[in-house]
């Protein structure tokens, strides 16, 4: 049966892609289902890739992955992103993504 999970993410070669919805300028800096969509909150504005910087940290630090394994690849100057874990695989990620 697939969930929310399998929308938001996909197996590679290379490791896992989360398509992700970022909101800078947020209150707060957090990872969040909202319905279907996998949502990063992070303080940081969308300049100066600070809000990118941020989001890596997020990830790695909820993911408990490195952030030299974290690389954005879609999505560098928009709200919608898929960022590569390299190395990640889906069923690794999926306990991971379980959140709140």
């Amino acid at each position: 049966m697939a969930g929310a999970n399998d929308l938001a993410m996909r197996q590679t070669k290379s490791g896992v892609i989360l398509s992700v919805y970022v909101r800078p300028s947020s209150g707060k800096n957090e990872l969040a289902w909202v319905g279907d969509e996998l949502h990063i909150q992070t303080k940081e504005p969308p300049e100066d890739n600070k809000a990118n910087l941020s989001v890596i940290k997020i990830i790695s630090k909820s993911l408990h992955v490195p952030q030299s394994a974290i690389c954005i690849i879609r999505g560098q100057s928009d709200r919608k992103k898929e960022i590569l874990i390299m190395g990640a695989t889906t069923s690794g990620l999926d306990v991971a993504l379980k959140l709140k």
